[in-house]
């Protein structure tokens, strides 16, 4: 199953670049991985730059207001681009859509529940827990195989003290064959545990993580 997030070791290594000095009065942090769901742009827009790209789907936008698409990948890049309001505006106008009856998918994952995750994870961006939970789950709901509002929706639970859920639903994310786990995940699962006081479990998850961050500090029991 693809997944339906893009990851790699240059923006990995960005994010935690961005924590590692990050103090956490518990002893600990979590690793907010905020994945936004990437939709594929299309074929049209292959081959353009990321200006281009935004020129083309801003173009769609202002003709078709009306199409889910268009708003998603406009949201899109405009967060790959730090413009997290404008992203936020044109997600949120295509939940609008979603509810006003407009559906539309790409493989198993749905436009809707796409846009829902990716306003969940500027939520969860900004410790608005009590916004981002319901968004997530609806998006889970309707999309099951949607992997980036599963390990935002643990990361949340982690923030919010519910380790035992937290840990249930990172679980659920289902590494593709012959992949390594993703090292935010490991080190996410090993920090639920840690919480539940199982830290002889947690510790191969720690290493996973270890294996990509060598010098990343792990939190002892």
């Amino acid at each position: 199953m693809k997944r339906a997030y893009h990851g790699n070791k240059s923006k990995r290594d960005t994010e935690a670049a961005a924590i590692e000095e990050e103090k956490i009065q518990r002893g600990t942090f979590v690793i907010c991985c905020c994945i936004i769901v990437l939709f594929v742009i299309g074929t049209a827009a292959r081959n353009y730059t990321w200006g281009n790209a935004e020129r083309l789907w801003l173009d769609i936008v202002t003709k078709s207001p009306d199409k889910l698409r268009g708003h998603i990948n406009l949201g899109q890049i405009y967060q790959s681009s730090g413009r997290i309001a404008l992203a936020e505006i044109q997600y949120r106008q295509t939940i609008e859509l979603c509810d006003g009856g407009q559906s539309g998918r790409l493989g198993a994952v749905s436009v809707c529940d796409g846009a829902r995750s990716n306003v969940a994870s500027i939520l969860l961006y900004r410790k608005d827990f009590a916004g981002a939970e319901p968004l997530l789950r609806k998006a889970i709901e309707g999309s099951p195989s949607l992997d980036a509002a599963k390990i935002n929706l643990g990361v949340l639970y982690l923030r919010t003290g519910r380790a035992e859920l937290a840990l249930e639903t990172l679980n659920s994310v289902k590494t593709p064959h012959g992949n390594d786990p993703e090292p935010e995940i490991e080190y996410n699962r090993g920090e639920a545990l840690r919480m539940l006081g199982r830290c002889a479990e947690a510790q191969p998850h720690y290493a996973n993580f270890k294996r990509w961050y060598v010098n990343r500090p792990i939190p002892t029991c």
